[in-house]
C-alpha cells in the first residue's frame, strides 16, 4: 500500500491543470432548419409589407347606366352614365366603368368617352337616354352625366340586340394603397 503523503494525481496532470488558460465557450447555434425558417419568415413579412404599401385597390362610385338615344350617338355601344351629383368632381374621361346586368348576372366594361359639364336635371337627362329606359328615370334626380362606350369585347348588344334597360354601374374614380384600408379614410 502506498503512503498517505503520496498524491493521488499524477504530477504532470496537476501541472497541466494549474497552467491551462481559459478556453472560450461558444454558444451552440440553433439547428440550420430553424435558422432558415426564421429568415424565410422575415423575408415573407417584408414582402407582405412591400405589397401592402405598393399594391393599389380601385375606388368605385355607384352610378346608373342607361342606353343613349340614337340622336346622341350613332354607335350602338353608347351608354349614358348617371353619376351622383356629389361625386361629379371625381369623374374623368377615360375612367373604367363596370356594368352589372342583373338579368344575366354578367359584368361588362366600358370607358368614359365624355362628360357633360355641370349637373343635369331629370328633363335634360331624358333627352339623352333611349326612351325604352325612361321608366328608370322616375328614380333619377339631379345627376352628373357621362357618355361611355362599351368595350369591343362586351356582348350585351350582340347577345340580346339591345341594352337590358337600366343597370347598376361602378365608375372607377381612383385607387389607394392596400395599407390605407386599415388606417384612415379614402382621399380618392
Amino acid at each position: 500500500m502506498k503512503s498517505a503523503t503520496t498524491p493521488i494525481f499524477r504530477q504532470r496532470a496537476l501541472w497541466r491543470h494549474a497552467n491551462r488558460t481559459a478556453e472560450p465557450v461558444f454558444l451552440r447555434s440553433p439547428a440550420p432548419a430553424a435558422f432558415i425558417t426564421l429568415w424565410g419568415l422575415l423575408g415573407g413579412l417584408a414582402a407582405i409589407g412591400w405589397l401592402a404599401l405598393h399594391w393599389h385597390v380601385p375606388i368605385y362610385v355607384r352610378a346608373l347606366a342607361l342606353p343613349a338615344s340614337s340622336e346622341l350617338s350613332a354607335c350602338p355601344g353608347s351608354l349614358v352614365i348617371l353619376i351622383p351629383a356629389g361625386q361629379s368632381n371625381r369623374a374623368q374621361v377615360g375612367q373604367r366603368v363596370i356594368i352589372n346586368t342583373a338579368q344575366s348576372r354578367t359584368t361588362q366594361s366600358a370607358r368614359v368617352a365624355s362628360i357633360y359639364p355641370g349637373i343635369l336635371d331629370r328633363r335634360q337627362i331624358e333627352d339623352l337616354v333611349d326612351h325604352s329606359a325612361s321608366a328608370a328615370l322616375a328614380l333619377v334626380g339631379e345627376k352628373a352625366v357621362a357618355l361611355a362606350e362599351l368595350d369591343p369585347a362586351s356582348n350585351i348588344w350582340h347577345a340580346r340586340g339591345s341594352f337590358p334597360g337600366c343597370c347598376e354601374a361602378l365608375v372607377e374614380v381612383g385607387s389607394r394603397p392596400v395599407i390605407s384600408l386599415f388606417w384612415g379614410k379614402s382621399t380618392g
